[in-house]
Order: C-alpha cells, then sequence, then structure tokens
C-alpha cells in the first residue's frame, strides 16, 4: 500500500490532500468553482458544475484549493475495461511544486477503495491523458502510470490497473 491506512486526507509537504468521492460537500464545491472560476480565460464559456463535478481528491493549502483530480467512471474501449478516468488541474501558482504525483496517488487509492467497494462495477484501474506539453517523464513513473499509446488529439494516454483486478476470459477465439 503506497498510502497510510487512512483513506481521508493526507498532508504532504504542507499540502492537505482530501477524499471527498461521492460526497457532497457544499465548501469543497464552492472552493472548487472558484479555482475553477479564477483560471478560466476571460471569454471562455465552462458548464457551471464543471470544475467541481465528480470530485475525487482536492488538494488545499491551508485554506485555498489549489488543486482538482475528478473521476468519472466510465468503459475504456481500448482496454476493454471500466476504468476511473481522472482528470487533474493545478492551479499556476502551484505549479512545479510536486503535486501532480501525490494526488494522482491519492485519486489511485480512492478509486481503488471504491472499486473494492462497488465490485458490480468491474472497474479496472485509473486512466487519464496529458494535455501539459513536456511533463511526461518524471511524474508518469513516480505516480505508477504506464504510457499505452496516444489518444487521438495526441495526448499521452496512461494507466494504473488495480492489483485485484483481473480481466476477464475471452468468450471468443483462440
Amino acid at each position: 500500500m503506497l498510502w497510510e491506512t487512512s483513506a481521508e486526507t493526507q498532508t504532504i509537504d504542507g499540502i492537505e490532500y482530501r477524499n471527498v468521492w461521492k460526497r457532497v460537500d457544499a465548501a469543497v464545491i464552492r472552493d472548487a468553482d472558484a479555482l475553477g472560476a479564477r483560471v478560466t480565460p476571460p471569454g471562455k464559456e465552462v458548464r457551471t458544475n464543471f470544475w467541481s463535478k465528480d470530485l475525487c481528491v482536492v488538494a488545499y493549502d491551508g485554506e485555498d484549493a489549489v488543486a482538482l483530480a475528478p473521476g468519472e467512471i466510465r468503459y475504456a474501449d481500448r482496454l476493454k475495461a471500466n476504468m476511473a478516468f481522472l482528470r487533474v488541474f493545478v492551479a499556476p501558482s502551484h505549479r512545479q511544486r510536486g503535486i501532480v504525483v501525490p494526488l494522482c496517488m491519492k485519486a489511485h487509492e480512492v478509486m481503488r477503495r471504491y472499486s473494492l467497494d462497488t465490485p458490480h462495477r468491474r472497474i479496472g484501474g485509473t486512466m487519464g491523458f496529458v494535455t501539459v506539453k513536456g511533463v511526461m517523464d518524471e511524474p508518469v513513473t513516480k505516480a505508477f502510470m504506464h504510457f499505452i499509446g496516444y489518444t487521438p488529439q495526441d495526448a499521452p494516454l496512461l494507466v494504473r490497473w488495480f492489483e485485484h483486478y483481473t480481466l476477464p476470459a475471452p468468450t471468443v477465439g483462440y
């Protein structure tokens, strides 16, 4: 296990990583939407709950939300499995501070526990793609993510399987 037994909150280098998956917390939703409002370019339209929908982990520096990791469970045709797709956003003021790796690891652990609690969903692991150019090497290996190819938009695609997940036996062929 890469995280301590608490699935709720860990503090690393002064940043607090909170498990908010499947919780309705008005303060966290307000904080996530406020972070989104600060960083959304002027004139760009986003859905009302774009920043606060499906939150998995939120990172705080003191009272300020500085990073978000929403997750969405959906089928990944490429992997033939249900996966927890993660989006990660770090406020510009907190980039290059080592937040992405613990955020991804915490999100993976939260989703792993959710997968164990909901075995009927057969969630295979976490998945995401990199949209920020030039940041793949070190963070990816430290977060135990594996490069599996590219999206149609040429974004690197990453996956990390849950240890408890097993692929179903093939039904055709061989």
